[in-house]
């Protein structure tokens, strides 16, 4: 019924004709009903460690839910006095004191007895008998001796947990004697690894980034741990992802972390999320397991060849073969052939190949170019194959960043390398083209060029010759140094200082002008000089299509334009084009002529020793 304008509005004062009462006086019975659906919704969807899901584990299941789900109700009890009151009497401690103290040994103290004779003696409730025994136990005894009296009234430290707050242990249990995350105990020491002391496998922490308040951790939580830790991010699921019976599809180098981090705790979360992600970057884009096979059968070449019987090797492992869990030969092998480095040099000089000249330092950034890049060949007629597709390819293109910081710095340094090792070659020529104008001239060119010039010379097909030979020069041509404008215009003044014959002075019977004054000529100068330009080479002109046999061996696709270039990846081509023309500008005297002989000496004496150390001598000082 709709209530009219004229219709009085229901008052609220006082008590309400409904029966309605506020939660706080809600009858006993009811709030205990609220908290048995509460800790039925609490225990469905809490944390169990694996380590108490076994079937065998199941008592030990109860007392820990009993101990977690004991600091969910009490939260509940703190409501109001009235909430607290009604659910000292709920059945959950009841039944937890029967689980914590089967054998009733603490079963006197539930009865209270007044000095007081007269007085009948008064029964506590559950709750105060639960917060008794709890208060004077050891939490580690309870949970791993369900079915025993061990630790009850033997608490002498608290210990603060991740899972369960704070706890009671006992003088035996040390932090470093049970998980701290799951409670086990690890079982007595004794002089024999027993099966038992390796399931548990109770080890000190090391992760004390995930970790930070624990001292040891079991087998069961490391690995449980090591799984969640996985599947947070979708790349990590597909990384590891798939449990223990999946590790022997992974490399070597993952397996051996893993296996090193949960059977005896070496290492971290994040080390192995950082072996992970980058091998299996590795093995998805680069060439590495190729690589790897190479290294092993060249291995068990020598191992054969030399006539080492491999001592590992079980029933199934024929002579010769390389065990897949053997760390320590696979190791060695991939050290030896040096397998990753090959990978990323590889990977690098294939990207740069295609005419993706992006530094990776660029990819981990995020720096990328708007449009999609475009390159085009020097020597489209010198490929093997007629190739229409669009460069760099899709597959370029789509790889994506390294994902860890030391993956992208290796690739950022292997890409340095070899774009100066796929470059260097046309840009000297590209120098050396220059130079055929003269030395004093050259250096004026490379002063004025611009990068875009740069890479317009590397579009060019001369630029990519082994040998770039000065073209022949006629004697009615012009200098292939100058450009054509300027030798047009020096053709046209030499041609004007010859004298006609119709316009000598015997014809017109006049004595010629006198020459212009120094003042004049000086002036003249003075009004020329600004307009004058510093003499540039036409270096886009074709010298002829070079021979395929002096053609270099690495021609790439070359870009069509730098506008969009990040700054690490120009970067990196401005240091190989300053390294073209560095000789142009290198001091010629004796001096330095001879450093730089010196220098040469030594880079051939040691040319990749990393670990050179000067010698160090005394100095001497005057006396």
């Amino acid at each position: 019924m709709l209530s009219t304008p004229n219709s009085p509005l229901p008052s609220n004062k006082g008590k309400s004709s409904t029966g309605v009462k506020p939660w706080s006086q809600l009858p006993p019975e009811i709030i205990r009903l609220i908290a048995t659906y509460y800790i039925l919704d609490v225990s469905n969807s809490a944390y169990y460690p694996s380590t108490w899901e076994l079937r065998e584990h199941w008592p030990h299941r109860i007392v820990y839910s009993i101990f977690r789900d004991a600091f969910a109700l009490e939260k509940l009890m703190t409501m109001c006095p009235s909430w607290g009151s009604a659910l000292e009497w709920h059945h959950f401690w009841s039944h937890a004191c029967c689980a914590i103290d089967p054998l009733d040994t603490l079963a006197q103290h539930t009865v209270t007895q007044h000095n007081n004779n007269t007085s009948s003696p008064q029964r506590v409730s559950p709750y105060h008998q639960f917060r008794l025994i709890t208060q004077c136990s050891c939490y580690v005894c309870r949970i791993n001796n369900p079915g025993s009296n061990v630790g009850l009234a033997l608490a002498k430290r608290a210990v603060a947990v991740p899972l369960m707050g704070t706890i009671l242990t006992c003088r035996e249990h040390r932090k470093n004697t049970y998980c701290g995350l799951c409670l086990r105990e690890t079982p007595p020491r004794c002089d024999l690894f027993t099966p038992e002391v390796a399931a548990v496998g109770c080890i000190e922490n090391e992760d004390l980034e995930t970790w930070p308040a624990v001292a040891a951790t079991c087998r069961s939580c490391r690995s449980e741990w090591l799984w969640r830790r996985m599947n947070v991010a979708a790349p990590d699921r597909g990384t590891v992802s798939g449990g223990s019976s999946y590790w022997s599809s992974l490399d070597w180098e993952v397996r051996q972390s893993i296996d090193a981090f949960v059977e005896a705790g070496e290492g971290t979360l994040g080390e192995i999320l950082q072996v992970a992600r980058e091998k299996h970057w590795l093995n998805r884009y680069t060439r590495v397991r190729m690589h790897m096979e190479h290294a092993l059968a060249q291995q068990r070449l020598d191992m054969h060849s030399n006539g080492y019987v491999y001592e590992n090797a079980d029933e199934d492992t024929t002579a010769g073969e390389i065990d897949p869990d053997d760390y320590e030969t696979l190791a060695m092998a991939e050290e030896l052939h040096s397998v990753r480095d090959m990978a990323q040099s590889d990977w690098a000089r294939t990207r740069i190949l295609d005419g993706l000249w992006l530094s990776p330092a660029d990819d981990w950034y995020g720096y990328r170019p708007r449009h999609t890049p475009s390159a085009e060949h020097p020597v489209p007629w010198a490929l093997s194959t007629s190739d229409a597709q669009v460069h760099p390819v899709p597959a370029t293109l789509r790889v994506p960043p390294a994902p860890t910081y030391h993956l992208a710095d290796q690739l950022y340094r292997v890409f340095e390398r070899q774009l100066r090792k796929i470059l260097l070659p046309a840009m000297q020529n590209i120098i050396k083209r220059i130079m055929f104008q003269g030395r004093a001239e050259a250096m004026k060119t490379v002063a004025t060029m611009e990068l875009e010039d740069v890479l317009r010379a590397l579009q060019q097909a001369w630029a990519w010759s082994k040998d770039l030979r000065r073209p022949p020069v006629h004697e009615n041509d012009p200098d292939p140094g100058t450009p054509l404008d300027d030798a047009y215009s020096s053709s046209k003044s030499e041609a004007s200082h010859t004298t006609s014959p119709v316009l000598s002075t015997a014809t017109l019977q006049t004595t010629p002008s006198p020459p212009p004054s120094e003042d004049k000529r000086e002036k003249d100068g003075d009004a020329e000089s600004p307009s004058e330009e510093v003499p540039r080479m036409n270096l886009f002109t074709e010298l002829g299509p070079p021979e395929p046999s002096n053609l270099l061996r690495d021609i790439p696709y070359v870009p069509t334009s730098l506008q969009e270039m990040p700054s690490f990846s120009l970067k990196a081509f401005i240091e190989v084009w300053r390294e073209s023309y560095a000789p142009l500008f290198a001091c010629s005297c004796k001096i330095c002529e001879r450093a730089m002989l010196h220098r040469d000496v030594g880079d051939t004496v040691r040319p990749n020793d990393t670990n050179y150390v000067v010698p160090s001598h005394p100095a001497s000082y005057p006396q």
